[in-house]
């Protein structure tokens, strides 16, 4: 195990590819970045802008010149809770790469008009315009690859999807529209992360544990029956075989555990009335039994992933994401490991918090 190094909580930051200067770092109010694996990133920089008459030591609109539309970011952090190893990769420490896409001045009467800029990563691309247009012949593994490559987007994992699709039509959506859809179908998820678009399998990557009263300030967790079925059942019909396809599936695969179990299990608690709830859906295209199976699967699982709904704030960490799971002991039947759905490093005040959310 790599021995654990305490350092200042500070943040860093790195503006058109350079890194920010000393006079900037110090004048910076708040810094805070939003990551979802449902949503587009986005940052927030707070920047000190006093304004008094005859002070030459204050430097008004010194950093106006620095910001501009589309100029890249990149924002980390270092806490007391990095490990040395870890920060010896260079690129651990920054959970975003992203795009300034607003710049406010807030003038107050203060004599302070303090300087926001605001951004998203890359993903936010996929968000501008909509199309009508037609991929033949595609899986949708092809179809993320080539979108992203339109958008100048970077891919990172990008799953094997299954077979060709003689033909798909993108019907006046954006192109995150479209690909969630893919997403979904596949049970899949599509989200950005450093800087690259991943479209894959929930999976476990690492694990991370953390400590009530130690390095976790506060967990609010609701466990919910509602909404819970013991099976999902996927119906279409075969033009070309002219028969009908059916798939079923009986347990969800999730990765948050409890000591509560999963979701499904609850389904038939109420003195078995109704017996045995079932989701039957007749509503999407489906081409091919391992189609519906997994279209099935898929809508489990987004089922089962509502049966848990967690809120945490903990020191600054920036092993803190989207998309990794974070292990929690001794804290009676919410013991378990939960998966990260949303996450908010917030700087302010020379205090670093992240903040994290659990979501199916």
């Amino acid at each position: 195990m790599p021995s654990s190094v305490s350092y200042a909580a500070q943040p860093i930051l790195e503006i058109g590819g350079q890194p920010a200067s000393e006079a900037l770092m110090e004048d910076i109010l708040q810094i805070s970045v939003e990551e979802s694996l449902h949503l587009p990133g986005m940052f927030t920089l707070v920047i000190k802008n006093d304004y008094f008459p005859g002070r030459t030591q204050d430097q008004t609109w010194r950093y106006e010149d620095l910001f501009s539309f589309g100029k890249p970011v990149k924002i980390g952090f270092i806490s007391s809770t990095t490990q040395a190893q870890e920060f010896a990769n260079g690129k651990q420490d920054y959970v975003l790469e992203g795009e300034i896409t607003a710049i406010e001045a807030h003038f107050t009467s203060t004599s302070q008009a303090p300087i926001m800029i605001r951004g998203y990563d890359v993903s936010h691309r996929l968000h501008r315009g909509r199309y009508n247009r037609s991929f033949q012949n595609m899986t949708d593994s092809d179809i993320v690859k080539k979108i992203a490559g339109e958008v100048g987007i970077l891919t990172g994992t990008i799953d094997v999807s299954g077979a060709p699709h003689d033909y798909v039509f993108q019907e006046n959506q954006t192109n995150m529209q479209f690909l969630k859809e893919r997403a979904a179908r596949n049970g899949f998820e599509l989200f950005v992360q450093d800087g690259k678009l991943n479209f894959r399998k929930p999976k476990i990557d690492d694990v991370l544990e953390l400590k009530w009263l130690t390095n976790l300030h506060s967990f609010q967790v609701r466990i919910s029956s509602a909404e819970q079925v013991s099976e999902v059942e996927v119906r279409g019909w075969d033009y070309s075989q002219k028969r009908s396809i059916v798939a079923t599936k009986k347990a969800e695969q999730v990765l948050t555990e409890t000591e509560y179990g999963r979701g499904s299990k609850t389904s038939t608690a109420f003195q078995g009335k109704p017996p045995t709830p079932k989701m039957i859906v007749v509503d999407q295209p489906v081409f091919s039994s391992t189609e519906a199976e997994k279209i099935a699967q898929a809508l489990f699982d987004e089922l089962g992933g509502e049966f848990v709904h967690a809120d945490a704030k903990a020191e600054g960490n920036p092993q803190i994401r989207p998309g990794r799971v974070v292990k929690l002991e001794n804290m009676g039947k919410y013991s378990g490991q939960y998966y990260v759905t949303e996450t908010c490093h917030c700087f302010e005040e020379r205090v670093y918090t992240t903040e994290f959310s659990v979501r199916g």
